[in-house]
C-alpha cells in the first residue's frame, strides 16, 4: 500500500522450491527504482513476503528485497545437483543504458552475484533483455531474451552456452520467432523444462493499443525449434478487470497438488501508462500434466522409453467420459505378446496415476 518499494510490479519468474512455491518479482517504487523481491507460498496461492533484512529502502531494512538499485528481474532456475545450486537471468543491472542480459548465481535463492554478462547495450532498435533460463538434456544453458530487431518487432531469441559452465563460453544463436509486424510482437518468453520437452509462454505485443494482449503456448523438444500449439491461450480480461490492459506471463508450470500454476502480472493499464500502473499478480490453471487430448477417438504413441527395473506403468488423463487402453511396443514397433490392447483393463476414470494392468 502507498509508495513502498513494490508498490507497482513488472516482471515475475516462479518457481517450485521444496514444497514451496518462490516468486521473484520486479518491484517499482515511487521513484522508478526497481526492486528484485520475494514471496513465498506453500497452496500456491496465499504468499507471505519475507523479511530478509538484506536490503535498505529509504533508512529501512526490514523489506523482502533481494536485489537493489534497478535491480534485475531473476528468472531462477533450481539446479541442486551442482554449485552453484540457483542460477538466474535480469534485464539490468541498473537501468537506463545498461539494458541486456545479464547471469546470476546464488547459493540461496536470495542473495544473488553477477556472474556473466551475455549482452549489454543500449535501449535502441537492436537491444535485447533477459527473460529466462532452462537447461538442455547435455547439461548445456539456454537463456532466453527479446530483442529490438529494429522498430517495432521484437523478438524472442536465445544464446546456449558452449559446456556445462555458465561462466564459460556461450553463442548467441539468434531468434526463435521473427516478427514480422508491430502486431506480431512478443514482449515476453518464458520457457522451461517439463519431462523430455519444453515449454513456453509468449505475450503478444501489440503496438497500436500498446496492449500485451494474449498469451501464446508453445513446446519444443531442443530449445530451439518451437510449435505453437495454441496462439491464444489465455488473454486480458474482459473491460473493467483488473487484468483488461495487459499480461506478462512467468516462468511455466508450477505444480500445486494435482494443478499446474501459470503466473503472471496483470495490468489496469496499457504500455503507454505512467506509474502506477495497478499491477497484481494472478494465475491461470491447467491440470497438471493434461497439456493434449483426443477428441472422440484416436491413438497416441509416445516416444520410446527403456523400462529398466521398473515393473509398472502408470497413467494421467481423464477418461470418465470414455475408456483409455494401452499397449506396450517393441523397439521395432512390434506388439509385445500378452501386452496387447486387448490384453488391457480399460480405465474408465478421471486419475493422475492410475497402474495399468
Amino acid at each position: 500500500t502507498g509508495w513502498t518499494w513494490d508498490r507497482d510490479i513488472n516482471f515475475i519468474s516462479a518457481q517450485k522450491v521444496g514444497s514451496a512455491v518462490t516468486l521473484c518479482y520486479m518491484g517499482v517504487s515511487a521513484a522508478a527504482e526497481l526492486y528484485a523481491c520475494r514471496a513465498t507460498s506453500t497452496d500456491g496461492i496465499s504468499f507471505t513476503k519475507p523479511n530478509l533484512g538484506l536490503i535498505s529502502y529509504v533508512v529501512d531494512a526490514n523489506s523482502n528485497i533481494s536485489w537493489r538499485a534497478r535491480a534485475p528481474r531473476i528468472g531462477f532456475l533450481d539446479d541442486a545437483t551442482e554449485a552453484p545450486t540457483y542460477l538466474g537471468v535480469g534485464e539490468t543491472v541498473s537501468g537506463g543504458g545498461d539494458d541486456g542480459v545479464y547471469l546470476y548465481s546464488s547459493s540461496d535463492g536470495i542473495a544473488w552475484t553477477l556472474i556473466k554478462t551475455l549482452y549489454s547495450g543500449p535501449l535502441d532498435g537492436n537491444y535485447r533483455e533477459g527473460r529466462a533460463i532452462t537447461r538442455l538434456a547435455d547439461g548445456r544453458y539456454v537463456v532466453y531474451y527479446v530483442g529490438g530487431q529494429l522498430t517495432d518487432r521484437r523478438s524472442p531469441g536465445y544464446f546456449v552456452s558452449l559446456t556445462s559452465d555458465p561462466t564459460g563460453s556461450w553463442t548467441n544463436i539468434g531468434f526463435v520467432i521473427d516478427a514480422k509486424s508491430a502486431g506480431e510482437q512478443r514482449y515476453s518468453f518464458e520457457a522451461s523444462k517439463v519431462g523430455d520437452a519444453f515449454i513456453a509462454l509468449a505475450g503478444r505485443f501489440v503496438r497500436s493499443t500498446e496492449q500485451i494482449d494474449n498469451v501464446e503456448l508453445l513446446t519444443s523438444r531442443d530449445c530451439g525449434t518451437w510449435k505453437t500449439i495454441d496462439a491464444q491461450w489465455f488473454a486480458i480480461g474482459s473491460s473493467g478487470a483488473w487484468d483488461d490492459e495487459m499480461i506478462i506471463p512467468a516462468s511455466p508450470p508450477i505444480e500445486v497438488g494435482n494443478d499446474w500454476y501459470f503466473y503472471y502480472t496483470g495490468f489496469g493499464a496499457n504500455h503507454a501508462a505512467g506509474l502506477p500502473r495497478n499491477a497484481l499478480i494472478g494465475a491461470a490453471t491447467l491440470p497438471k500434466g493434461r497439456i493434449a487430448s483426443i477428441g472422440t477417438a484416436g491413438t497416441v504413441r509416445l516416444k520410446p522409453i527403456t523400462t529398466g527395473a521398473a515393473d509398472t506403468l502408470t497413467v494421467n488423463c481423464n477418461a470418465s467420459g470414455g475408456s483409455l487402453k494401452v499397449e506396450l511396443l517393441d523397439e521395432q514397433n512390434n506388439v509385445i505378446y500378452g501386452y496387447s490392447r486387448d490384453d488391457c483393463d480399460a480405465i474408465t476414470t478421471d486419475t493422475y496415476s492410475t497402474a495399468v494392468t
